[in-house]
């Protein structure tokens, strides 16, 4: 009887763990599959968080806000990619921070694709608050500098914008409202409020408020509208 080659052994090892290696992957990838939540038609929160979830972020489903409103409960309208910010910490940080995301979404709110995640707030060391977002706009409190407020345009996140307002209202509320930004609070116990044309740039605020309101890098040259 012929002895086999001495390159079939080895070649026969490799096969064999190949073989098992293999085994071990889809026995996980099938494990991964019954485990993961199934998305839920209409219910775009639940289903974006589970995602961000299975990519390595900690985000609670109400900190998720899909700009311009949630596809699954709106009529489909709109471009199937849709910026979504969320509140939440990566897998390196349990600091929370606000990101931004760019989302492919089916009609009923269920996530195909998710690309393009990228810090928008950079506090490592503070813990953001839940933003207001409109269509085109988020606009956030700094969590370490008093009457800071901070304001991104989401068709080009590198458009940031800064608010100073001294002294600071008391329990101020962010919102937005065609296109202008709006801050109210309180200062002395009277009502105070700031508002920013988002067009034009130009800011209201009572006398007893200190505002600035600057863009992080100068405007192009012959533009004279923020957004």
């Amino acid at each position: 009887m012929k002895k086999p080659h001495t390159w079939i052994r080895p070649l026969t090892r490799i096969l064999r763990l190949w073989g098992a290696a293999t085994a071990v992957a889809a026995t996980g990838l099938i494990v991964a599959t019954f485990l993961s939540t199934p998305p839920v038609i209409g219910q775009t929160r639940k289903n974006l968080s589970s995602r961000l979830r299975e990519m390595g972020w900690s985000v609670r489903e109400k900190d998720i806000i899909v700009a311009g409103g949630l596809s699954g409960d709106l009529r489909w309208t709109s471009a199937p990619w849709r910026p979504v910010v969320f509140l939440g910490a990566d897998r390196f940080s349990r600091r929370t921070d606000l990101w931004l995301a760019r989302a492919r979404l089916s009609p009923g709110g269920v996530p195909l694709d998710i690309r393009e995640v990228r810090n928008l707030s950079s506090t490592y060391l503070h813990n953001e608050r839940v933003a207001a977002v409109s269509a085109d706009w988020v606009f956030w409190q700094s969590p370490h500098t008093r009457g800071l407020y901070h304001l991104v345009w989401l068709r080009d996140p590198d458009r940031r914008f800064r608010l100073q307002v001294t002294p600071e209202p008391d329990n101020a509320v962010l919102f937005f409202s065609g296109a202008h930004a709006h801050l109210a609070g309180a200062l002395h116990a009277r009502p105070v409020s700031v508002r920013i044309d988002l067009e034009t740039g130009e800011v209201e605020a009572p006398e007893t408020l200190k505002v600035l309101f600057f863009e992080e890098k100068p405007l192009l040259a012959g533009s004279g509208k923020v957004g």
